[in-house]
């Protein structure tokens, strides 16, 4: 833990509380607070890669005059410590007293002094799972999730309309795909004015979000900030769990808790679907998850290994591979018992008005989900295309579908309908 008083401008790190991701952090505490006058590190087991870190804070801070840390200083800090003391000939009468701050915790200097963006809508939601919904200061245009972070600015465009068709919408990407050109635009001069210490993207799909080549060049002309760039990159479940960590761990909180959570409600869906195995008689659901509806394209990554885990056997998406195009033929061929739609970054009625317009074809009418109504419409915006947090909620909702009469979570209506 450590302990920061406004009053009397020090920081105190009590033994064995701070690592490099804390020394980064007390760092831009150090660029931004320029009142800081005594820092001390003594005894808190902080890295060479730590002290170098604090060392290079130190040639934009002269106010500081009292650094203490195990071991003797470098001749490079001393001279910059000698500088701000010169800088400050009356720093013995500010020379603070005895340390005696309790109340002040670390997660709070975290807080104060991170300054997040988000540019995908999935990490904006880790990053709200981890508590640190106040520490954002950005987010990209498609970000609305947690509700609350909606008033932030935002720093991401699409270079297309995305409004209209599904097939409309393809034909436009489609264009800027094969001109080399970026599907997305980063606002850099929102980026300047928001002086981030953290940028959160991707490294999945250049379609769904901006890339992160986009990021790292938005980045490299900043001038008032460096923003350390996070990088997310999930296939599985699994992925979406080291991702928390990777996220939690580069913004030094604690992420085992909450990842801990999720995989608690995951377990109590797939102890239910084990149980429920000898009743059914091995026989399980074939499911086709369709994620574009013009043209057709299945679901794959995370989605084959949801639908596994609630009750079901995916069709056409393998597990961790990206989402296959899909032939309508081979739609028909396969006769799944259960379809569901849940096409990227489409909400729920407008889901609904796009699969409509598959009835269309002459087979529709002949398979059998169609004949036994299980044709179901989703929330793929706010649910399945995010991996992040809420595909536990995906999850749960999958599990509705397949077995509703085992689960039943509260979703149907908001989240899913029946088509």
């Amino acid at each position: 833990m450590n302990f920061y008083s406004p009053s009397t401008k020090v920081l105190e790190a009590q033994p064995n509380s701070i690592g490099d991701t804390g020394a980064e952090i007390i760092a831009h505490f150090l660029m931004r607070d320029r009142t800081l006058i005594q820092l001390n590190l003594q005894k808190t087991g902080i890295s060479a890669r730590g002290k170098m870190i604090l060392s290079n804070a130190l040639k934009s801070n002269q106010k500081m005059c009292y650094l203490i840390l195990d071991g003797r200083l470098n001749a490079k800090v001393e001279s910059l410590l000698e500088r701000n003391r010169s800088l400050n000939p009356n720093y013995e009468l500010e020379k603070p007293r005895a340390l005696k701050y309790k109340n002040i915790k670390y997660r709070d200097l975290i807080m104060t002094q991170l300054r997040i963006v988000s540019l995908i809508p999935s990490a904006t939601e880790i990053v709200a799972n981890l508590g640190l919904t106040d520490a954002l200061v950005g987010r990209s245009h498609e970000c609305d999730y947690p509700p609350e972070i909606q008033k932030l600015p935002v720093c991401t465009q699409p270079k297309f309309n995305p409004e209209g068709t599904s097939s409309e919408i393809h034909n436009r990407v489609t264009e800027l795909l094969q001109n080399a050109l970026s599907v997305y635009k980063v606002e850099v001069d929102t980026l300047e004015k928001l002086q981030p210490t953290h940028i959160i993207t991707q490294a999945q799909c250049e379609v769904c979000a901006c890339s992160l080549a986009d990021v790292e060049q938005a980045v490299s002309t900043l001038v008032n900030s460096q923003p350390k760039i996070i990088s997310l990159q999930p296939n599985l479940l699994a992925e979406t769990w080291t991702d928390i960590q990777q996220v939690a761990d580069d913004l030094g909180v604690d992420g085992t808790r909450a990842i801990e959570l999720l995989k608690s409600r995951v377990n109590t869906i797939t102890s239910q679907i084990q149980t429920l195995a000898p009743l059914t008689a091995g026989r399980v659901p074939e499911v086709a998850c369709i994620e574009w509806i013009e043209p057709l394209m299945a679901a794959g990554n995370w989605i084959p290994e949801l639908v596994t885990m609630a009750g079901g056997n995916s069709l056409f998406g393998i597990a961790g591979k990206h989402s296959p195009w899909l032939k309508w033929e081979s739609l028909v061929a396969a006769n799944p018992d259960i379809i569901i739609f849940m096409p990227c970054g489409f909400d729920l009625n407008r889901t609904r008005t796009e699969a409509m317009q598959v009835a269309k074809y002459a087979e529709w009418q002949d398979l059998r989900a169609v004949k036994t109504e299980k044709v179901y419409v989703t929330d793929g915006n706010s649910y399945f295309n995010r991996p992040g947090p809420r595909l536990v909620d995906s999850l749960e909702i999958l599990a509705e579908i397949l077995h509703p009469e085992i689960f039943n979570f509260g979703y149907h209506g908001s989240a899913w309908q029946v088509l």
